[in-house]
């Protein structure tokens, strides 16, 4: 596609219309979700990572967002969470292409996945990145994060292959993406529910 002068060219997923509308992933079983993200995983994973956030892009980011507008708990939240994953990346297998967003999901009859789109965060770095934004946000009052990573899991587990390093770290991603919600923030509520969505969190 074309791009002003000096800039690098960007290439585009082949994008084919769809029907339907939004589908809510808590509108679907968590072992379905996963099952989805494996192959999705599949796909990307010879995909060149040229050009894609690499995780110290991601980590910056966060480290800027912490002001002395925050209280003191949420700096901490925060740093915590990026120092814990910075310090498995040091070990870290080679990075692969990631989704890098919350799953934004269609579907043309209102249940089933027919579609996915919202490719702007994308990034390299482990699957465990990906599997613990997933989880995170599929989490609702009906079920705790602990059983909704378990059934995820399930099905991530039957369309692709997740190693011991990445399903450990699993963990620390998730609480890198909910601390990842109280990044520029002041507002006190917002604040609040971020730190209360955290303390459900394994290690949180």
């Amino acid at each position: 596609m074309p791009s002003p002068r000096g800039r690098q060219p960007w290439a585009l997923a082949v994008l084919r219309r769809v029907g339907g509308g939004f589908l809510s992933p808590h509108d679907v079983a968590p072992a379905v979700m996963g099952e989805f993200l494996g192959r999705l995983h599949r796909i990307l994973r010879d995909c060149p990572a040229a050009g894609a956030w690499t995780p110290g892009d991601v980590l910056g980011h966060m480290t800027r967002g912490t002001t002395v507008g925050q209280p003191p708990t949420i700096r901490q939240m925060i740093s915590q969470a990026v120092s814990d994953v910075s310090a498995y990346y040091a070990a870290a297998p080679p990075a692969q292409v990631l989704y890098g967003d919350c799953c934004g999901t269609f579907s043309v009859n209102g249940a089933d996945i027919s579609a996915i789109i919202d490719w702007g965060g994308v990034r390299a770095g482990s699957i465990a990145d990906d599997i613990g934004c997933w989880t995170a946000h599929g989490v609702t009052d009906r079920i705790s994060l602990p059983a909704y990573t378990a059934a995820f899991l399930d099905g991530y587990c039957r369309s692709n292959n997740l190693p011991a390093a990445d399903a450990a770290a699993i963990p620390l991603f998730q609480r890198l993406r909910i601390a990842s919600r109280a990044c520029y923030l002041t507002d006190p509520g917002a604040l609040a529910r971020v730190a209360a969505w955290m303390r459900h969190a394994p290690g949180g």
